[in-house]
């Protein structure tokens, strides 16, 4: 390849007014990722009138520059500026391979010399093409949250193709824009084949931050009912063993205990690189409410029983809270007594139901009963 920033001088027109110029405004603006629109023509003078034009489209004013300099294997559209007739046109159109609309594309995979001819075909003025091999590709380092998807973008010439390794861990292989996802710090290579022209190849190093493993989260729903929900992210599989002989890998799942007593719960999960285990007891104590009640009811007592509206209690327990539970031992209600009294009963629906309320660090339950 010829150096960039060489004069290419044009045997056909040279004077004063003459440009060599190796297109700083397409290397500072035609940024790779966000393919920003140029602001600057190609004299690096503020555009004012083609503002919609892309990085990829040239608009060539007169005097022609000598030398365009851009990378091997860009495709750009030129344009010609206000100040070019309309009658004059591009030659030789074979160098061309869209000629159909207002900006000509032209691929600059090797030296190519484009002349301005007017309609009589006489040499106005010419540009000359150099392709600039590509650098050894950049590099990027990322830092991103495990399990959480983040876009990695490239560079990539039309009429190219690219592939992204390793190519399982991104949803689009073939795209230079795509989603990624990871759950270890690792490295992913974009290479882009510019054919003739070579390979482009960027790497991106990702560095997987945060926690991958947290408590899990346990909700009581009802009697001998329970939610179990993994809170933890970037995880490849999961197993929960319940403490009954029953297990899960399911990611939110809610399970029945049949009987009380401590069930030790045992919930791992793992990754490609860590496997992590958690223990934990669940006490169930709420189907033997009936016992429950023979054994206290003898030394705690409530009045009326049947109530209505209205609960009093033998002793003042001013601001204590009560929970209300049917007799499959949901909690219906929760309310704080206020003195030795609890009211606003009247939404419980007739029946029977259970009081449960802890007294010097005892749990005491109270069978009581709606009559109306």
């Amino acid at each position: 390849m010829l150096d960039p920033f060489a004069t290419y001088y044009n045997p056909i027109y040279l004077d004063s007014l003459d440009l060599h110029i190796s297109n700083p405004a397409i290397f500072s603006s035609a940024n790779y990722i966000s393919n920003s629109l140029l602001n600057f023509d190609i004299d690096n003078d503020q555009r004012f009138g083609n503002r919609s034009m892309g990085a990829d489209e040239l608009c060539i004013g007169n005097p022609l520059p000598d030398t365009i300099a851009v990378f091997c294997g860009t495709i750009y559209k030129i344009k010609k500026c206000n100040d070019i007739s309309s009658t004059t046109t591009w030659f030789p159109t074979a160098l061309f391979y869209d000629t159909t609309s207002v900006n000509w594309s032209i691929k600059v995979d090797t030296i190519k010399t484009v002349y301005l001819i007017d309609l009589f075909g006489q040499i106005l003025d010419s540009i000359v093409f150099v392709p600039i091999d590509y650098s050894e590709g950049a590099s990027y380092d990322l830092d991103v949250t495990c399990g959480i998807g983040f876009q990695i973008a490239t560079y990539q010439p039309e009429g190219s193709s690219i592939i992204w390794i390793p190519s399982d861990v991104v949803t689009d292989s073939t795209s230079n824009i795509t989603n990624a996802f990871v759950d270890s710090s690792m490295v992913i290579y974009s290479i882009v084949d510019v054919g003739s022209c070579g390979v482009i190849q960027d790497t991106f190093n990702i560095n997987v931050i945060g926690d991958y493993f947290s408590y899990p989260y346990v909700e009581n729903i009802s009697c001998g009912n329970y939610m179990f929900w993994n809170n933890s992210t970037c995880i490849d599989s999961l197993l929960w063993d319940f403490g009954d002989s029953t297990t899960s890998n399911i990611n939110l799942i809610e399970h029945n205990y049949a009987n009380d007593g401590v069930y030790t719960i045992n919930f791992t999960l793992w990754n490609d690189t860590i496997i992590y285990h958690y223990e934990f007891d669940i006490t169930v104590d709420c189907f033997n409410i009936g016992a429950s009640l023979e054994s206290l009811s003898n030394d705690y007592g409530v009045y009326p029983n049947p109530f209505n509206n209205e609960i009093f209690f033998p002793v003042n327990m001013n601001h204590k809270s009560v929970n209300i539970m049917s007799q499959d031992g949901k909690i219906v209600a929760e309310r704080k007594i206020e003195g030795n009294k609890i009211d606003n009963l009247e939404s419980l629906e007739p029946g029977v139901y259970f009081l449960e309320f802890l007294l010097d660090n005892s749990k005491v339950v109270l069978k009581i009963i709606k009559y109306n």
